[in-house]
């Protein structure tokens, strides 16, 4: 009977210290996170972009682009921030053009986010595209 009892405390004891892990490591992830990270397509549907975060900062590189490996790795977001109102804030570099842009992130519905490009150090919209979330 001892032997039964010290088997199911250790069971439990083991279960439960799995569960702790298991919650300790979701904690980890913010819910920021959880909301914008992952693969992402351009409006064009011909790149994918992994965003990810690093410190509470997001940053996005090409993972896959329709007809050139040339763009692969390039990092395209930099230093994305995102404020209480889950809206981001950050840099955008196009690949194609070199150019750079400020740019705006808002989530429009789940799996589908909007970024607003702005021309440096002016208000003047450059540009906007929607990205839908990447699902295999």
């Amino acid at each position: 009977m001892g032997t039964n009892v010290l088997l199911i405390s250790f069971v439990v004891l083991a279960l439960g210290v799995m569960v702790l892990v298991l919650l300790v490591n979701n904690l980890e992830s913010s819910p920021v996170s959880l909301i914008f990270g992952g693969i992402w397509l351009n409006e064009a549907q011909n790149v994918r972009i992994l965003l990810h975060e690093v410190d509470s900062v997001f940053q996005g590189s090409v993972i896959w682009a329709n007809g050139t490996d040339r763009l692969l790795g390039f990092k395209v977001v930099e230093n994305l921030r995102f404020d209480r109102s889950k809206k981001g804030k950050g840099k955008y570099y196009d690949p194609i053009t070199g150019k750079h842009y400020e740019i705006n992130l808002s989530m429009k519905r789940k799996g589908l986010i909007q970024i607003k490009a702005y021309y440096p150090n002016s208000e003047n919209l450059a540009f906007s595209q929607e990205w839908k979330q990447f699902v295999s």
